[in-house]
């Protein structure tokens, strides 16, 4: 509210008053409040929905920890690194009374299991290289060799299978794939048909099928 303030002397010829009327505005302060829909996800696909119930606030500034920020009511969020990351918010209000909560440590943000498998590839007719790759070369052809994109797997063997049904290829090594020679000899293009079974980092068993066309 508003307040009238009075101030009384007193000393040894008497008393004196003064009063200002109407001199001191008091306005509410914000306060800053949240709740994380969830504080442990996994990148990128797994967002927090940051629930705002902060009072005496209308404008507010959000600090996802991760050089991120946002200046919506209820955020949603999408982390793309792995870590543990502090969340800030300072709300404020038409009479510029702000307030900052900090949350330390609030989310965990881990690499998802996923993997997947592209449908065609192109053997180096030179020679195989035994399947290793490197994704992450820049300078290399990741199409000379079958294999997947990938992130959070542990566990991992990948089987391909002529269309008779013959075993032609193994690997328990996700950074090796088929490099499209068996036998030393390089297959002739066809179809082929890949099994991959895998476990994630956050335990669930993968078991996939699906077939890769060999050109050459």
């Amino acid at each position: 509210g508003t307040y009238t303030v009075s101030l009384t002397a007193f000393g040894e010829g008497g008393q004196n008053t003064v009063q200002h009327f109407e001199i001191v505005d008091v306005h509410p302060q914000a306060f800053a409040y949240f709740t994380p829909s969830q504080t442990t996800v996994y990148i990128p696909n797994d967002g927090v929905t940051f629930f705002n119930i902060s009072q005496n606030a209308n404008t507010y500034y959000w600090d996802f920890g991760d050089g991120l920020t946002s200046v919506e009511e209820n955020p949603v969020h999408f982390y793309t690194q792995m870590g543990t990351f502090t969340v800030t918010l300072i709300a404020n209000n038409e009479f510029d009374c702000p307030s900052t909560f900090i949350s330390e440590n609030l989310v965990f943000a881990t690499a998802s299991g996923t993997i997947e498998f592209p449908n065609a590839f192109t053997p180096n007719p030179n020679g195989g290289n035994g399947g290793y790759y490197d994704p992450n070369d820049p300078s290399a052809n990741l199409n000379d060799v079958f294999h997947p994109k990938f992130s959070g797997v542990e566990d991992y063997q990948l089987l391909i299978f002529n269309r008779w049904g013959e075993l032609i290829f193994e690997s328990r090594d996700i950074y090796i794939g088929w490099d499209g020679y068996y036998k030393g000899r390089l297959s002739q293009q066809d179809v082929y048909v890949w099994k991959v079974k895998a476990r994630t980092i956050q335990g669930t068993i993968l078991n996939e099928v699906g077939d890769v066309t060999l050109i050459r």
